[in-house]
């Protein structure tokens, strides 16, 4: 799971299930600092802002291959770098078309994951804006005015060019950092009754929610000032050490073809010019798109076909097939099988009464989208009313989160040839042999977590007329291909948005463009990221922290009087067995490797839809080909140019990209009050994931196995059970919806249990270091208090109706305010520290814990 919330995005990958064995902290990179203006209505405004950073250098120098310095940081099993087919990151294999880039790029947290109970990644924080290629989940920081340092002059701004170079000094950063916190701040409320409005309450006072964002938060802001770096960045043009952009030479180095995907996204002439012909020319190929040709023949049809040249291009459509890591035996790759995605965040979308206004608004989006690609208006309302009428059907064999729970019983190990005999109606060789490009042999073992859903599909499909079911499959391709296509389609899209996640307008070209590179071109984006502006110092600054807070948890476990000897051991043995990544992968850093990694994908700078393909194709065939070979679990599974962190249960790994280590999580010039609030709390989050309802099932080699003693294990649901009791009574007023506390368990659990390890490990610093310069200037707060203000702080924001709505639904984290409000009351320490009288809302009689 993740330190950071869920954002609203439709579709992702179909194989979300191994995902949330992972944690993630989300948002994307970005200069704290850096505020945006209080009103931001046009794209007018964004140029502007930009105007300001043109002195910066455009040289971006890329280190020589084998230079000394660089060579020796070369990982040692280069080409498969590439992200675990269990890592929640991308929402499926690479589907980066199943989830709707718009639809939450830049609303909250809808990144519709399939939430299955064993998804290997945990992240801290889902970012509002979500990615196409991702679901549903989410989570941001601002302010009205661009902050500036000392005395500026009258809207003078801060550079944040010159923050991420590290020109800003000691008294420069502390100062900003003061003015900040101090802007955020409802100096009226009382802390002991309600610490978040206390910490947060001039937050909507300052940030008002911009038009094109669904909700604007602490991770929103940094997210946005580091997609302003990078932009700069990809609109650099190359060095003599790259082919010129205007070369014709096509297999350029992997930073070249970073920047040759920007510009073909950004290309505004070329793409209307095209219009929707690269689409149209694509659905011929894959046999006509019904709801296009009334004269359709169903005769040739196949939908198992379908079915697997769509996979060829990374959508899971009906089934979710993936390789990756066995959870039992986390040491081998396999096949796997789920079910997958709807076309709304949940069933509920489709079943329930309540939500058939959203229904309304999907097959009208659904219709528009079919006008513009040329189909009648009559004919396309009949035949989208059919599909809207399958979809809900299919909705019905869909199960929910809540009825996956239990891992055990859903994963189910077989042969081929056994999958055959319990599913005759799919030829699984067939099927298997086209995705994975060999003959499959019926002794291959396959996992499946969806056996009944499977069969249930089977028997809908026989009652459902083949252009129905045609339509079905090439729709949930199409809705992801038309944002290779030109704005009037983006408009389509927005006005979906707006009625699903409240969205005013669609975001600036340019952020779904650097999403997208970001997304295809993790690895390459976060070396020229990585190469001119990352701070090392911060890189073995965190590692010792996190020494430091795994001490702490180790005495937490020492000191827990549930829990017997030998589970306590065995707790041990799995915290020390946790393996830690932070920053980047080395191999980044060699030119030579980077360039290995894409050298396969053709780029080319005036053909975005072709682009695009090219790259799903990639890495579809990247992660099929993993079959057979041994899993490699030193291997990256983020963007380093992203703000979140993660943890996976299948690695038994925490993993904090370079995007995360700035304000306010971490600034080597802050008060240690301030990193320990902040990264700290999120290291905590995260080692803390590996024991929390779903992490414990796994063992320290992260194989699902029982290793508790069964009177630990019900003790342990006691405990939880207070956690889910105490979130459920949260309501949400604008919605009148209350939290779900089933959903959120496992980050509850790792929200208390991680601000408990780093207040351990921040006053053991003391203990060790005095408490000298632990204050910041202008804020009366001694540093115990500084922690957790600025622990509070990083969840300051807003949504609209619509995203929280959504968010409820469909997210497991808690909404910001109540993973404050929640934490601190069960927190003795926060008691204590803010004078907190016993029976006060911040410090209840009855308090919640499990570590």
């Amino acid at each position: 799971m993740s330190y950071a919330p869920e954002r609203t995005e439709l579709e992702g990958r179909g194989r979300d299930v191994i995902q949330d064995l992972q944690t993630k902290f989300v948002p994307p990179l970005t200069s704290y600092y850096m505020i945006r203006q209080k009103k931001r209505t046009t794209n007018a405004d964004e140029v502007h802002m930009l105007e300001t950073y043109k002195e910066i250098n455009q040289d971006y120098q890329m280190p020589m291959p084998y230079e000394a310095e660089y060579y020796d940081r070369v990982a040692a099993n280069y080409p498969d770098e590439t992200s675990d087919a269990n890592y929640e990151m991308d929402d499926t294999h690479y589907s980066h078309e199943d989830t709707d880039k718009s639809a939450v790029s830049n609303d909250p947290v809808v990144v519709k994951r399939h939430y299955f109970p064993w998804e290997d990644v945990d992240d801290y924080y889902h970012p509002s804006r979500e990615r196409e290629e991702r679901q549903y989940e989410n989570y941001g920081l601002g302010q009205e005015a661009w902050l500036a340092p000392q005395d500026s002059a009258p809207g003078e701004k801060l550079d944040f060019h010159s923050f991420w170079k590290g020109e800003w000094d000691y008294h420069t950063i502390r100062l900003a950092q003061a003015k900040a916190m101090s802007s955020y701040m409802d100096l009226n409320a009382d802390p002991c009754h309600d610490f978040y409005q206390y910490a947060c309450g001039n937050w909507g006072i300052e940030n008002p929610i911009p038009n094109d964002e669904t909700a604007y938060d602490t991770f929103e802001i940094l997210r946005e000032n580091l997609d302003a770096v990078l932009k700069k960045l990809l609109e650099e043009q190359p060095t003599n050490k790259y082919h010129a952009l205007s070369s014709k030479i096509w297999r350029n180095d992997a930073i070249t073809k970073a920047k040759y995907l920007f510009q073909s996204c950004m290309n505004y002439d070329i793409l209307e010019q095209r219009a929707e012909q690269p689409l149209l020319n694509l659905l011929d190929q894959l046999g006509g798109w019904p709801m296009l040709k009334p004269d359709w023949d169903s005769s040739q049809f196949d939908w198992v076909l379908l079915m697997a040249q769509l996979k060829l291009f990374g959508n899971d459509v009906l089934i979710s097939e993936w390789v990756g890591p066995d959870i039992k035996n986390s040491d081998e790759y396999v096949i796997q099988f789920d079910q997958t995605s709807l076309g709304l965040p949940t069933k509920d979308y489709f079943l329930q009464p309540s939500n058939k206004m959203y229904l309304e608004a999907y097959k009208n989006y659904l219709i528009k989208i079919s006008t513009l690609l040329g189909a009648p208006l009559d004919d396309a309302s009949q035949q989208a009313e059919a599909l809207i009428n399958f979809e809900t059907r299919l909705a019905k064999i869909t199960s929910a989160p809540d009825e996956r729970q239990n891992l055990s019983e859903l994963y189910q190990r077989m042969s081929v040839g056994e999958l055959r005999q319990l599913v005759p109606q799919i030829d699984w060789v067939q099927y298997l042999s086209l995705v994975l490009a060999h003959r499959v042999s019926i002794s291959e073992p396959v996992v499946v977590f969806a056996l009944k859903y499977i069969q249930d599909l089977v028997t809908l499909l026989g009652k459902t007329p083949s252009r129905t079911v045609a339509n079905y499959l090439l729709w949930r391709f199409v809705r992801h291909r038309v944002s290779n296509l030109d704005d009037r389609f983006r408009e389509a899209k927005q006005q979906f948005y707006y009625i699903l996640f409240g969205r005013e307008q669609a975001p600036p070209r340019w952020k779904d463009c650097i999403s997208e590179v970001n997304d295809y071109f993790d690895m390459a984006l976060g070396a020229m990221f990585v190469n001119k502006y990352f701070d090392e110092k911060s890189k073995s600054d965190t590692v010792e922290m996190t020494k430091e807070i795994m001490q702490s948890f180790l005495e937490l476990l020492s000191e827990t009087d549930w829990l017997d000897e030998e589970t306590k051991d065995m707790a041990a043995q799995k915290l020390n067995a946790m393996t830690l990544r932070i920053g980047y992968p080395d191999f980044i850093l060699n030119r030579q490797l980077l360039n290995e990694r894409y050298k396969d994908v053709v780029i080319r700078p005036d053909q975005y839809f072709e682009n695009t393909l090219n790259i799903l194709q990639h890495l579809t065939r990247e992660e099929q080909d993993r079959l057979g070979t041994p899993v490699n679990k030193s291997l990256w599974d983020t963007a380093p140019a992203v703000v979140n962190a993660y943890y996976s249960r299948n690695k038994n790994q925490i993993m904090f990209p370079a995007g995360i280590l700035q304000p306010p999580f971490y600034h080597r010039f802050f008060p240690r009050s301030l990193n320990y609030g902040g990264i700290g709390v999120v290291i905590g989050h995260e080692i803390t994931h590996g024991f929390d309802d779903k992490g414990r099932l796994f063992d320290k080699d992260g194989n699902l196995h029982q290793w508790w003693h069964e009177e630990a294990i019900e003790e342990f649901h006691d405990r939880a059970q207070c956690l889910i009791d105490q979130y459920s009574h949260y309501t949400v007023r604008e919605v009148a919806m209350h939290v779900d506390g089933i959903s959120t368990e496992g980050e509850n659990i790792a929200d208390n249990g991680g601000i408990k390890e780093a207040f351990r490990a921040y006053q053991r610093w003391l203990d060790e270091n005095g408490d000298f310069n632990e204050t910041l200037p202008g804020i009366n707060a001694t540093g115990d208090q500084l922690f957790f203000l600025n622990f509070a702080q990083i969840w300051c924001g807003a949504m609209r109706p619509e995203a929280t709505r959504n968010k409820l639904q469909t997210g497991v984290h808690s909404p910001g305010k109540f993973r404050v409000i929640g934490t601190l009351s069960n927190s003795e320490d926060f008691a204590s520290v803010f004078n907190c009288k016993l029976g006060t809302p911040m410090n209840p009689i009855k308090k919640c814990s499990v570590w």
